[in-house]
C-alpha cells in the first residue's frame, strides 16, 4: 500500500435503492407526471459547474424546437445554500422559455431527507449530470443505486468509477455524452459538451425498456458503498500508523 491512497466516496445502499412500481407511480402522480411522460432529472446547486445552463438549453430545443412535449425536467436545487431557484429562473429568462413550456419544468428547492431524495431519484426516467467541473459527483452514483438510468460526460471526475460500474452490470444504465477537457485562458480545466451531442444522447435513451439493476447494485454495494469507503480508510490509517511506528523504531 502506498502512503498516497485514493479512496472513493460511497453511497448508502440502505437509503438509496429502487422502490416498488406502485410507489414510483404514486411519486410521479404527486409530481404531476403522467405515465407516458419521460421525466429527466438533475439535482444539485444549479451552479454553472453543474452544467445546468447547457441542460436547460438542450431541454428548450427538445421541447420547443423538436416539439417533444412528453418530456419533463425535474430539478432539485438547494435554495438555502445556493439560491438555486433564482439561478434557474435567470437562465429561463435568458432562453425566453414560453409560458406553456415552463409547465414542463418541475423545480424543488427545499431541503429534504435522503429518503425523500431517493423517492425523487426513483421518479425520474433518466438522471442527467452534464457537469463542467466536479469533485467526486455523488448524485449519479446515488441515482444508479436507486436503479435509475444516468447520462454523464465521458471525461471528468466520474470517468473512473462510472467505467467500473459500466463494466460490472451497469452498461445498460449508463449513457455517455461526448465531452472533452479543455483549458480556459487562466489555466482552469473543465468539461466541454456540445449542445447537439447532449440532445442526441438524451433522445437516444429508450426509457420504455424495463431493466433489472440487481447485478449493478450488488457491485455498487461491494465497491462503492460508504461501508466500503470506511473500511478502506480504516485500513489506510492502520497502515500509516504501522509505517510511522517503524520509522520511530
Amino acid at each position: 500500500m502506498s502512503r498516497n491512497s485514493l479512496i472513493s466516496h460511497g453511497t448508502d445502499t440502505n437509503i438509496f435503492k429502487p422502490v416498488t412500481t406502485s410507489i414510483r407511480d404514486a411519486i410521479r402522480q404527486y409530481l404531476g407526471v403522467s405515465p407516458d411522460t419521460i421525466l429527466l432529472g438533475m439535482f444539485g446547486s444549479m451552479t454553472q459547474n453543474k452544467g445546468i445552463h447547457i441542460l436547460l438549453k438542450a431541454f428548450y430545443d427538445i421541447v420547443c424546437i423538436q416539439g417533444k412535449t412528453n418530456y419533463k425536467l425535474l430539478l432539485k436545487g438547494s435554495n438555502n445554500l445556493y439560491e438555486s431557484q433564482q439561478k434557474v429562473e435567470n437562465i429561463l429568462k435568458e432562453f425566453q422559455y414560453p409560458p406553456d413550456v415552463l409547465n414542463n419544468i418541475i423545480f424543488i428547492g427545499a431541503t429534504f431527507t435522503f429518503s425523500i431524495c431517493n423517492d425523487l431519484y426513483n421518479a425520474v426516467d433518466l438522471y442527467i449530470s452534464p457537469y463542467m467541473a466536479e469533485g467526486f459527483n455523488l448524485s449519479p452514483l446515488e441515482a444508479l443505486t436507486a436503479g435509475r438510468r444516468v447520462l454523464i460526460p465521458r471525461t471528468g471526475s466520474t470517468e473512473q468509477y462510472m467505467n467500473d460500474i459500466y463494466n460490472n452490470g451497469g452498461s445498460e444504465f449508463i449513457t455517455y455524452v461526448n465531452s472533452m477537457v479543455v483549458t480556459n485562458i487562466i489555466g482552469q480545466c473543465y468539461n466541454h459538451i456540445e449542445e447537439t451531442d447532449l440532445i442526441a444522447a438524451i433522445l437516444s435513451v429508450d426509457t420504455r425498456i424495463n431493466l433489472d439493476p440487481t447485478r449493478m447494485i450488488e457491485y455498487i454495494s461491494k465497491d462503492y458503498s460508504w461501508t466500503r469507503a470506511a473500511d478502506l480508510l480504516y485500513e489506510y490509517f492502520l497502515y500509516i500508523l504501522e509505517d510511522q511506528r517503524k520509522v520511530v523504531l
